[in-house]
């Protein structure tokens, strides 16, 4: 048995149904100026008809792909500058570092009498 690309798989009429949802997630991650961005745009009137080809079907396969690795990327992004401020504020509140909200003496993380933290 060959390789068959999912866009083989996927039925005219489903590609047809889901083409918006591809359409606002290519918008969403990919430039405007993205050649697969703009060549999908111009055929997705045709393709919500149901006039798909199997141009159509590799161009929103290759679109639908590098949106992903766009979102992939910017999630990648947002969990290195998390990891970043959680290693910061760590550092930062060591038991060594850390102070009573209402003498300002060193604690221990729970320091006051009914075991509020300061």
């Amino acid at each position: 048995m060959g390789y068959r690309p999912i866009e083989e798989l996927v039925s005219g009429e489903e590609i047809a149904g889901r083409a918006n949802e591809v359409m606002a997630l290519v918008k969403d991650h990919l430039d405007a100026d993205d050649p697969r961005r703009v060549r999908l745009a111009l055929r997705l009137r045709p393709i919500i008809s149901g006039d798909v080809t199997a141009s159509d079907r590799d161009l929103m396969g290759r679109a639908l792909d590098a949106a992903y690795c766009s979102l992939d990327d910017e999630l990648a992004r947002v969990r290195s500058l998390r990891n970043i401020r959680w290693a910061a504020r760590r550092r930062t509140s060591s038991p060594s570092s850390r102070r009573c909200a209402a003498s300002g003496a060193p604690t221990p993380p729970t320091c006051c009498p009914w075991r509020r933290r300061c």
